[in-house]
This record gives structure tokens, sequence and C-alpha cells, in this order.
């Protein structure tokens, strides 16, 4: 099935989703229940391996959808994130270790795909992975544009010591 749908178009992948959504939206409350349990039981048996390969599909998939609201390229893959994730599974720029926030939690240890240059897409050539916190501070910003504000806030933190 999983080749099946790799192999699919856009036009039915999409013409897929919506046969989804119609099924999902006719469905009683009963079923809809019965679904999410069935649904518990099968996350509740998955290694943490599993989990994590599962909320990286899952990143790539958000990533693919940004990229196309966007107008941008994409051509991200499971295997290049793999071959590009830090070794140390830390994040490059502040060395502390990627922790994956629950849905409620701030997420600035979670593991990020940053876009070096933004009008380039997600392409494997213009991605790296860093922490919540580091893709936030860094933004669309210039690498001269976030030492001005590093400059900045330290002028401030220098004057508020002196006081």
């Amino acid at each position: 099935q999983r080749k099946r749908r790799a192999n699919m178009t856009e036009e039915q992948k999409e013409n897929r989703a919506e046969a989804q959504r119609k099924r999902r939206a006719n469905m009683t409350e009963e079923e809809r229940k019965r679904l999410i349990e069935i649904n518990r039981k099968c996350v509740a048996n998955r290694t943490e391996e599993d989990k994590e390969l599962f909320a990286l599909k899952s990143q790539i998939g958000n990533c693919r959808k940004r990229a196309k609201q966007r107008g941008v390229p994409f051509n991200l893959t499971l295997d290049h994130i793999l071959e590009i994730w830090p070794p140390d599974n830390k994040c490059p720029v502040f060395g502390t270790p990627f922790v994956r926030s629950k849905r409620c939690e701030p997420r600035s240890t979670s593991p990020c795909f940053d876009q070096i240059e933004p009008a380039k897409g997600y392409t494997i050539d213009n991605v790296q992975v860093i922490s919540g916190l580091a893709n936030t501070i860094k933004s669309d910003a210039t690498a001269a544009e976030v030492m001005m504000v590093a400059q900045y806030l330290l002028k401030k933190e220098r004057e508020r010591a002196s006081t």
C-alpha cells in the first residue's frame, strides 16, 4: 500500500484525501470513538525508534505542505534528513540535546528543519536540523541582522548591570 501511495500523482493523492475527508465527515460518533481507540492501541505498541521515525515523516509532510502553500521547491526525503541529522542528537547551535516536545509544551528543544535561505525552499542543499529555539531566533534574518540584535541586547544588558 505504501508503494502504491508513493507512485501516486498529486491529483490522485488529493482525490484520495478528499474521499477520506468525506468518509470521516459521515462517521457516527461511535465509529469515530472506535477509530480513535484503534489508533491509540497502535501508537502504544510503537517502539521509541518507530515513534521518532513517524515524527520525522510527519515533519517532512508538514514541510511539503508549507512549500506548496508558499510556492517554493521541495525535495526532502527521510533518508536525507537522517543523513544530515547531527550525530550527537544535539542542536548544532546551542549544543543542547533534542527533546521532542509534547503538543502543548514549548518547542524550544524540538528538532526543526531550518531553511538556510527561505526563498530556496525545502531542498536537500538548503535544509539543516537545528532546535526550535535556534530556528525561532534565526527566523528569516540574515547572520548580520541576528548579530545586530545580539549586540543591541548585550549593550542593554550592560546598561542595566551598570545602574
